[in-house]
């Protein structure tokens, strides 16, 4: 029986020709190109959705569901949080670079052989995690599966550009604030008394929430951004057009809401429903913003989109490590309030580097195919 073809080869052509042709910018630019994959019916487009997100979100599951049991973990195993913060920054290092060893796994074998086979360890490790007898095979366990991490993203965000069109592609996976996610048992645990995990996991609806709104409605302020751009340049689609859309979210919503989560928690000001509702905006502003960042990285550079969205989740990853490692002994040393700001200020740090992509990102990118003798056409 003669097995289908990888989605990897129905990739759509590369839509930045090289600088070394010579057609004008706007004619090089990027325009929507005909692909097999954007051809196939749309149940199974659906189905590949479903299991793609549902991946994602199984595997962001797994290395934060945890989160809120962290002080009752430490006690089983004899531990402190410190020490499980500092595996849960590991676990998050493994995912960020699991991409390096799944995407050579995936040129031997095919992307449907590695995707099965990431699975299977994945539900394997979690099962290890779970039956875990001492701390150390928690921790080989957690880490091992970590490993499988951001694979299961990078190919789904690679599936996904494959098979729908460029202008359908956003909204459709997201990525979680570990140091908001990391550091709300232990701030809001002696400020409210509460000393059950299920009740302080409560917390944790309302960034999830956050995040679900955000990423459907960034999504769709993502596709919405990019058609008025397409049509103010007369049919032209560059894929920095997505990156507008976030900019009042990156640079707004998310500080705003960020400020008054920390400062009400430092000041003791508005009780517990204060943080929570500026939790939920922070949620919404952090997804609203990564909506356009997530497709930009799938979009800029087609002929390897595998490696630029592997390249953005090993930066994401290394970022997200150092915030869980740290973050509770820095609230303990200069308290919620500033440590929160501090991440402000890295936010808007951000948002100003996006809107400098925005404005010359096309430049960026063809220094950056001169400087490493980037071949577009391969």
């Amino acid at each position: 029986m003669e097995s289908r073809p990888d989605l990897e080869s129905q990739k759509p052509t590369p839509q930045i020709d090289s600088f070394h042709d010579s057609e004008s910018e706007d004619e090089q630019a990027l325009k929507p190109q005909s692909s097999n994959a954007y051809g196939i019916p749309i149940w199974r487009k659906c189905l590949i959705l479903f299991v793609v997100s549902w991946m994602t979100l199984a595997v962001t599951f797994s290395s934060t569901s945890l989160l809120p049991a962290t002080p009752e973990i430490a006690t089983e195993f004899s531990t402190t949080s410190e020490i499980l913060n500092i595996t849960n920054a590991g676990v998050l290092i493994a995912m960020g670079f699991s991409s390096f060893i799944w995407g050579p796994i995936t040129n031997l074998f095919g992307r449907r052989n590695a995707y099965n086979t990431a699975i299977l360890v994945l539900c394997a490790c979690s099962a290890g995690t779970a039956a875990a007898i001492n701390l150390r095979m928690f921790i080989a366990m957690r880490i091992l599966g970590g490993f499988t991490g951001t694979f299961f993203m990078v190919a789904g965000q690679t599936i996904l550009a494959d098979i729908f069109e460029p202008c359908l592609t956003c909204g459709l996976l997201s990525t979680f604030q570990y140091a908001l996610l990391t550091s709300a048992r232990s701030i809001f645990n002696p400020r409210f008394n509460l000393t059950s995990p299920l009740v302080s996991g409560l917390f944790y609806l309302s960034p999830g929430i956050g995040f679900l709104i955000g990423s459907v409605v960034g999504g769709k302020l993502s596709d919405h951004t990019a058609k008025k751009w397409i049509i103010n340049r007369n049919g032209v689609r560059l894929p920095q057009d997505r990156l507008n859309s976030g900019i009042a979210t990156l640079l707004g919503v998310l500080p705003v809401a960020t400020l008054i989560y920390c400062w009400t928690l430092q000041e003791e000001v508005g009780g517990m429903v204060v943080p929570i509702i500026a939790a939920f905006f922070a949620g919404v502003g952090l997804l609203g913003a990564f909506n356009g960042l997530n497709t930009y990285s799938a979009e800029v550079m087609p002929h390897v989109r595998s490696e630029v969205i592997s390249a953005k989740y090993v930066v994401q990853y290394i970022f997200a490590a150092a915030a869980t490692a740290v973050v509770e002994p820095v609230i303990s040393t200069i308290g919620v309030g500033w440590t929160f700001t501090i991440c402000v200020f890295f936010a808007i740090t951000g948002g100003f580097l996006v809107l400098a992509i925005t404005k010359w990102g096309i430049d960026m990118q063809r220094w950056s195919e001169r400087k490493f003798s980037l071949d577009v056409k391969s």
